[in-house]
């Protein structure tokens, strides 16, 4: 026999007493295969507990017998993903301890230890009750073991739709019927310490009062009857322990044959039947599967060994683990917790179950897992358009599972053929619209036990309609009070197919109407009144979708007396006369009598002859600043203009020559050209705008950055001997080159003039060879 190593054998090696302060169950991902554990009833109380939980299983029904304060169960219709209200099988029982289950046929057995007056002492006894509608309604309780003795730890073994009932029985003469309830704090649920005193007669006073007497027993279920058969002493003797013992396990059946185990103090006992439990007989073999520092509930599925584990660690968390087949391999269930019963397992259409109680202090819960081999499914719920209008799309979808919870499932998508996204928990995702086309979104959902979701959803959706969105990137603080009627907002848009630079755009003031599309990333609000105002600008791609959700932006103005500035001169100007045109208007935006002034380079002011026009004449070269205000009779005056110009009348130099070389069959050029510092030594920017012609012929404009190579892509007709090509460049004031460059692109020029006067001199001979013939023969 195997013992255990320097432990004292008690029921209490099965089950666990509990620190009183430790730390609760926390969420787990579970091994592949297996949902997540789930709390399916919770008391705060130890007079409340829920103990003892038991389990059975058959097609989708799932039962769960357990103790509180009296036998309750509770029923599964789903395979465990819903569970009924608890119902009570024993309301005159209060006091009672460890249940079992079965099914057989379509009847539910239930049977447990009860307390109970017998032969005027209280006793322990076995009740049961059955239920032949799938759990809706049940028998009364009625007492099962005539013996009248005491009786702990029913279990039952269902082979081939039989049912065998096990049980540990104490001699009620014994006992004398003082197996009371403890009254204080227990954590050990299954432990019977202390709960009675011996009336042994042989060996010391000691002796007699620790060594507890009892027998194993069993009784078969019959079905026609709705009864017990006579119980069955499986042990040859009585066994004889310090503390009551406990059945280890009971399973089968392999090769015909049962076996149950159980403890004697420190030894294990094991006893198999071959007859279905008829007779017993004790059995040493099969010992290498059993570890003495573990506890199981052992069950036989197509012929395989399949148990529910958890090490014999007193004081200690310990997990839930599963062992299939006789391999020592465990599989971790859930995580290490104070596990208060051992855990019951229970099979049906290729669904294990199991329950257990666990504990936190005087808090008690059960906690419940199952088998899960069935993948979730999905379903995308937006859009619900297949054609997208907008740059950006929010997919969202939600997710069913037989089992996880919906809130523990995981997604994946793709776009098309591409790669599956990472795992997530969330339920929408946003992504930017692809260019347009059409496409398919696939989406595909995860389960806590690993089962993936297929074949995937999918969702097809087209983006030719998709509109650019809009978005305003400067514009005034909101609360900023604007004494100008002008205001400039810049922005951007975005699309799946155009660049923004592609784009056009609207703009709205309040709720007027929408200025005509035109390209471009600015615009300027005009003559806007006092008041708030809100400003919109919408973009439209080159396939004419508008953004449907414009953007906008508030803004404050607030003008008293206004100097608008109606025309100035260019940046860069040639011109004799510098002229600028004024207008004025009031707070209320009517025209008004002012004063105007102006500033030159910083000079003293000066008064403006006419407040509509103010004129410059044969201004010398160089950089000009003139800033420019006006004043009411009551002294109040306008913000202040500022312009800035250059005046350049020197013009540029044009450079131009031909190397010989080509890009094809075209002539490159090499064409650069210069502007002069002005007279004050300010430096110019060198001239992007040229003009070339051929012979006399019109001029013809070009832009071309000087310096850089210039293709000559005009043929040279086969007729003619070429030409000279004539080249000016016109500097950012107007200024034109008055002595053009000039480039001979003659074809002797063009060509290598020993190949050219070569391929003349073969073609004169060629020619007069053939005059000879053609005259002389």
């Amino acid at each position: 026999m195997k013992r255990f190593q320097n432990r004292s054998w008690c029921i209490i090696s099965l089950l666990f007493i509990l620190p009183l302060v430790f730390s609760a169950p926390t969420a787990f991902g579970q091994t592949k295969g297996w949902c997540e554990e789930k709390t399916l009833l919770r008391a705060n109380t130890l007079d409340n507990r829920v103990a003892y939980p038991a389990i059975a299983a058959q097609d989708d029904n799932v039962y769960i017998v357990y103790r509180q304060q009296t036998m309750k169960l509770i029923v599964s219709r789903d395979r465990g993903a819903t569970w009924s209200e608890p119902v009570e099988l024993g309301p005159e029982y209060r006091v009672c301890h460890s249940p079992a289950i079965t099914i057989v046929g379509s009847r539910v057995i239930i049977v447990w230890s009860a307390k109970m007056e017998v032969r005027n002492l209280t006793a322990y006894q076995l009740v049961a009750v059955e239920s032949d509608d799938e759990g809706k309604t049940w028998t009364k309780p009625r007492h099962i073991n005539p013996t009248g003795d005491d009786t702990f730890y029913p279990r039952f073994l269902n082979v081939n739709n039989r049912a065998i009932l096990f049980w540990i029985e104490t001699p009620l003469k014994e006992t004398l019927g003082k197996m009371g309830a403890k009254t204080g704090v227990d954590y050990s649920p299954e432990s019977m310490e202390q709960l009675y005193t011996t009336k042994i007669t042989t060996g010391t006073v000691a002796e007699q009062r620790r060594q507890v007497r009892t027998s194993l027993k069993s009784s078969t279920y019959n079905p026609s009857a709705g009864s017990f058969s006579h119980a069955i002493s499986i042990a040859a003797a009585d066994l004889f322990s310090q503390r009551l013992p406990y059945i280890l396990s009971i399973y089968g059946p392999i090769q015909n044959n049962i076996y149950v185990t159980v403890n004697e103090n420190e030894q294990i006992r094991s006893f198999q039947t071959q007859d279905m439990g008829q007779s017993w007989s004790p059995y040493f073999q099969d010992r290498e599967y059993f570890d003495p520092n573990m506890v199981y509930d052992l069950l036989i599925v197509n012929g395989e060994r399949n148990a529910i584990a958890i090490d014999y660690k007193p004081f200690q968390p310990v997990s839930v683990n599963f062992r299939k087949g006789t391999s020592n391999q465990l599989v971790e269930l859930s995580p290490a917790h104070y596990v208060r019963s051992l855990p019951r397992l229970a099979y049906a259409d290729g669904v294990f179950h199991t329950v257990w109680e666990a504990g936190q202090q005087e808090e008690s819960w059960l906690a419940y897992i199952r088998t899960d081999n069935v993948p979730p499914t999905s379903q995308v719920t937006q859009p619900v358009n297949p054609g997208v209008v907008e740059s950006r799309i929010t997919f969202s979808w939600k997710g069913a599972d037989n089992i996880s919870d919906t809130n523990r499932l995981r997604y994946s998508f793709a776009i098309g053929d591409n790669s599956w996204s990472k795992p997530q928990s969330e339920t929408t995702t946003t992504i930017k619209t692809p260019k347009d086309g059409e496409y398919t979104f696939r989406l595909r959902a995860e389960d806590v036990a690993g089962n993936i979701q297929d074949p995937f959803s999918e969702f097809e959706f087209h983006t030719f309609k998709a509109a650019p969105n809009t978005t305003i990137t400067k514009a005034p603080a909101p609360d900023e009070e604007l004494n100008t009627r002008n205001v400039t907002v810049v922005f951007t848009g975005e699309d799946n197919s155009d660049p923004a630079s592609e784009l056009t755009y609207s703009a709205q003031i309040d709720d007027g109407a929408w200025s005509p599309f035109v390209k471009g990333l600015d615009h300027t609000f005009t003559d806007l009144p006092n008041g708030r105002h809100i400003l919109r600008i919408k973009m439209r791609d080159t396939r004419g979708n508008e953004d449907p959700t414009p953007d906008e932006c508030p803004v404050l103005i607030k003008v008293g007396l206004e100097l608008i500035m109606e025309s100035a001169p260019e940046l860069n100007t040639n011109a004799k006369t510098i002229s600028f045109s004024m207008s004025s208007k009031d707070d209320k935006g009517q025209p008004v009598e002012l004063t105007c002034y102006y500033s030159l380079n910083g000079a003293a002011a000066q008064q403006c002859e006419d407040i509509s026009n103010l004129e410059f004449t044969d201004l010398e070269e160089g950089k000009y600043d003139i800033v420019i205000w006006g004043r009411d009779a009551s002294g109040d005056e306008t913000p202040r203009f500022t312009h800035r110009w250059k005046v350049d009348r020197t013009p540029p130099d044009t450079s131009a020559s031909f190397t010989k070389t080509y890009s094809g069959k075209f002539a490159v050029l090499s064409l650069e050209a210069s502007d002069p510092p002005l007279t004050d030594s300010t430096r110019n920017e060198p001239p992007s705008k040229y003009e070339y012609r051929i012979a006399d012929g019109d001029w013809i404009s070009f832009n071309h950055n000087s310096g850089s190579q210039w293709i000559w892509d005009k043929n040279l007709p086969f007729y003619a001997w070429g030409y000279i090509v004539e080249v000016r460049a016109i500097d950012a004031a107007g200024n034109i080159d008055p002595s053009p460059a000039s480039v001979d692109l003659r074809i002797f020029v063009r060509t290598n003039p020993y190949i050219f006067y070569s391929v003349v001199g073969v073609l004169v001979i060629l020619i007069l060879v053939l005059l000879r013939f053609l005259f002389f023969s």
